[in-house]
């Protein structure tokens, strides 16, 4: 269905706001990317303050930046805002169910299985278990060009961030001779990044 469609790019747009704004942080902060990236505590908690975000943005606004985007509000049966009580909860099942704590593989299950479920009762387990109701409007060009230079722009600022160590990575995987031409190519011509500050 659109609606599930619709919640599906306004998550992942809010996550990848999210992340791009949070490398680029680092970044500028001088912190050790290739340390955090390979850090596997900072992998399953790096979402956290998101969703803390999301708990205040749903309690106030009942939207987030991609819901907005995407005309979509999240109300009580009673049309009343949730509490901050009940957007903890909904968060918080979104954070562990929805998308697995965000770690690799897992995440493509709870994902897989959100997406059967939702499509079979037409709400999320979330939202299910919450009694919310799900309030879509029409879409708006101008909010999905907005959405498209956001989400443009979030991801060019990750990849700024982690290219060069990401592209250090998969030259010390081609250890195999048939490989050999790949990893001269990918060490004689670097990736754009941003400049290091570490």
């Amino acid at each position: 269905p659109p609606r599930i469609i619709r919640r599906f790019f306004a998550r992942w747009f809010d996550i990848y706001l999210y992340v791009g704004i949070w490398w680029f942080v680092f970044w500028a902060a001088g912190r050790d990317i290739e340390a955090l990236l390979l850090n596997p505590f900072v992998a399953v908690t790096q979402l956290v303050p998101w969703f803390v975000i999301e708990v205040i943005l749903i309690h106030y606004f009942a939207t987030t930046p991609g819901k907005w985007l995407f005309g979509i509000r999240i109300l009580n049966a009673d049309g009343t805002n949730l509490s901050l009580a009940q957007a903890t909860r909904r968060s918080l099942r979104a954070y562990v169910v929805g998308i697995g704590l965000g770690i690799p593989y897992v995440l493509l299950f709870c994902m897989g299985l959100s997406a059967y479920t939702t499509n079979k009762i037409g709400v999320s387990v979330w939202d299910h278990l919450g009694g919310h109701r799900i309030v879509a409007t029409s879409l708006s060009a101008w909010k999905i060009a907005l959405y498209l230079v956001v989400l443009t722009g979030a991801l060019v600022l990750r990849f700024g961030v982690i290219s060069p160590h990401l592209q250090k990575f998969i030259i010390q995987g081609l250890d195999k001779p048939e490989s050999k031409p790949v990893k001269e190519h990918l060490e004689k011509n670097p990736w754009w990044s941003f400049p290091r500050r570490h």
